[in-house]
């Protein structure tokens, strides 16, 4: 089982965001267009207080825990990518055709772990590329192992050595001595 906590960053972002709209409030008294700030800097608290307090993330070998609710792999169907990584916001359509929504406000490395440790517990082909036979793709990109076996790492070495030398491949060359 692996935990996935929410950043403590966003309860900070709240609290900063909380006095600087109780400031703002306090300023529209005399002042009255600092009400808008005021209100702007009280909905970021409260959106920043949400998310610093979503429960846990539990990615288990056969379902996955967003505090009470639990939702079973074998009942997933799909994994949803929205445009949104940090905080993380992914759909997981169910077999019986209903869908949750999953939200994980953590730092963007630990969304991009949960997303890849999500993908491979599902083991099928969702719609974003995520397959057990196929490499999770993160940013579009594909992680990869090496390229080259280590007989085709000495052969490329030894034609680059070769041309470093002779600053040419061609075998039929004159020059080569």
């Amino acid at each position: 089982m692996t935990r996935y906590e929410p950043s403590r960053n966003y309860l900070a972002l709240g609290a900063v965001a909380l006095v600087l709209g109780t400031l703002a409030g306090w300023m529209a008294t005399r002042w009255v267009s600092a009400a808008v700030p005021a209100g702007v800097f009280f909905a970021l608290a409260g959106l920043n207080f949400f998310l610093a307090f979503r429960p846990a993330i539990e990615v288990r070998n056969h379902s996955l825990s967003v505090g009470h609710k639990q939702v079973l792999w074998a009942d997933v169907v799909e994994i949803r990518r929205t445009g949104w990584v940090s905080p993380l916001v992914i759909w997981l359509m169910l077999r019986d055709g209903s869908r949750e929504l999953v939200i994980y406000p953590g730092a963007l490395d630990a969304s991009r772990l949960l997303m890849d440790d999500m993908a491979r517990r599902l083991n099928r082909q969702p719609d974003m590329g995520y397959s057990a036979s196929a490499p999770p793709v993160l940013s579009g990109e594909a992680i990869r192992g090496p390229l080259l076996n280590p007989d085709d790492e000495a052969e490329v070495e030894r034609l680059f050595q070769r041309l470093k030398t002779v600053g040419h491949l061609e075998p039929n060359s004159t020059d080569e001595k």
